[in-house]
């Protein structure tokens, strides 16, 4: 999320991942949610092709806000060009 959302712009923490995963960019590490997948769009598609679409398996999903108003992100393309994703904050792609 953007550092003007407003869920980040309320200034509050509301104890809630719901809410809170939006006040922030986040990331997650841990066990993948299949239906973000074509191969587990179906609900119960076999662990195998889950993990051969490179999905992970694990015990944990844990998420990580991280950001404000001051996070600048670039990523970095095959040729090793640099392409500005996040600027002051708000995304600029």
């Amino acid at each position: 999320m953007p550092a003007s959302s407003p869920v980040a712009t309320s200034n509050l923490l509301y104890y809630e991942t719901l809410f809170d995963e939006n006040a922030a960019s986040h990331l997650a590490l841990g066990r993948a949610y299949p239906f973000t997948s074509d191969a587990g769009a179906e609900g119960d598609a076999d662990p195998e092709a889950l993990a051969a679409a490179g999905l992970n398996d694990s015990l944990e999903h844990v998420d990580f806000m991280i950001g404000d108003a001051t996070t600048d992100v670039v990523g970095v393309r095959a040729d090793g060009g640099e392409e500005p994703i996040m600027r002051q904050g708000e995304f600029v792609v």
